[in-house]
């Protein structure tokens, strides 16, 4: 992988499977960023606001806490995903969807195609937000599109 330098008037709009974990001078040097940079011309990201960043692993992270808790509300009580939103508040919401993606289908997702709510899965919201899809591989992709369309 090839260091990429933003200088402040780079024009830069990094497609998502061209998403990388950066060095960037901008910001100091030494900081590695962990978000995707979506500029576009002048230096205005995909918003026209200049110099804003979308994070979009904490974006993930919010969207997993969300979803937690609209599945308690929306279960009336059936259902409230204690140990995953546990999961997703210490670990990140990367770390927690690639480990629940890689693994065999959960308990919790389980419970969710028996409530009918699929929709209110990780691998839903995911598949939701094309800002996320940069953050998983092809593979993890499909093993989301197969869990939702075909359980």
């Amino acid at each position: 992988m090839q260091d990429m330098h933003f200088a402040e008037t780079d024009m830069l709009m990094m497609q998502a499977r061209n998403a990388k974990v950066w060095p960037c001078e901008r910001f100091g040097g030494n900081q590695i960023l962990t978000k995707i940079q979506c500029l576009t011309d002048a230096g205005r990201n995909q918003f026209g606001r200049p110099g804003v960043y979308v994070d979009v692993e904490k974006e993930l992270t919010l969207a997993l806490l969300k979803m937690a808790d609209r599945i308690a509300a929306e279960s009336k009580g059936a259902y409230y995903p204690v140990e995953f939103r546990n999961a997703v508040e210490t670990q990140g919401g990367l770390a927690v969807a690639k480990e629940r993606i890689n693994q065999p289908i959960s308990e919790g997702f389980m419970r969710l195609v028996k409530l009918q709510r699929v929709d209110l899965s990780l691998e839903a919201v995911i598949l939701s937000s094309p800002q996320f899809h940069a953050l998983f591989t092809p593979a993890e992709l499909a093993i989301c599109r197969y869990r939702t369309t075909k359980l």
